[in-house]
């Protein structure tokens, strides 16, 4: 009984922090600032915007002008999804 109540545990803190945890919604370029992350734009891409939708939470996208390639990009900070885990082992004992 112990593997799986450790398993559920397991996937409950995995389904929590697959959502955007951040209340105050930073930038991504606050993300990147925050995580100690630098970006360069490659060449030949531009940004475009962010679309929302439930398949991918995402920060930030950029396109090939010349082909059909989309890069999506999701920062997750660490020290925000620790302090959420932290938060919701407290609360399950």
């Amino acid at each position: 009984m112990n593997k799986i109540t450790g398993l559920m545990l397991g996937l409950l803190t995995l389904g929590l922090t697959s959502f955007e945890i951040d209340k105050a919604e930073l930038s991504f370029k606050e993300k990147l600032a925050k995580s100690k992350i630098s970006f360069e734009m490659p060449v030949g891409y531009k940004e475009i915007p962010v679309i929302a939708n439930k398949q991918m939470l995402y920060d930030y996208a950029i396109k090939n002008v010349d082909e059909n390639f989309e890069l999506r990009v999701a920062l997750r900070p660490l020290d925000e999804r620790l302090k959420v885990y932290e938060e919701e082992k407290i609360k399950l004992g």
